[in-house]
């Protein structure tokens, strides 16, 4: 995700160094339509860009969706509306009654 994230930022950053250095009155070598050129990169660029996007937010659901129903601590599977499993469950009480000892 991130290599097609940093590709788009490439492409992006080639464009508008080819529209900078033309914008400066330089000529660029051969017979090339530039202006062609350009709006294919900056395309391609915002193409990879959404791509990027939409599959680091696909990724996000898709994690969240599959850490539902798993332990915080180890990722078992626990009953519906806990957090931790048995084992966590108990290291998690002891944790909090030691704490709260202390506090005393």
């Amino acid at each position: 995700m991130m290599v097609l994230f940093r590709t788009a930022l490439i492409l992006l950053g080639l464009g508008l160094g080819v529209w900078i250095y033309k914008d400066l009155g330089h000529s660029l070598p051969g017979n090339i339509e530039w202006d062609q050129i350009l709006f294919i990169l900056s395309g391609a660029s915002l193409a990879l860009y959404l791509v990027s996007l939409l599959s680091i937010v696909l990724f996000k659901n898709f994690v969240d969706f599959s850490k539902k129903g798993r332990c915080t601590r180890c990722g078992k599977r626990v009953k519906k509306g806990e957090l931790y499993c048995d084992f966590h469950k108990g290291e998690v009480q002891a944790e909090y009654l030691s704490r709260r000892r202390g506090e005393e």
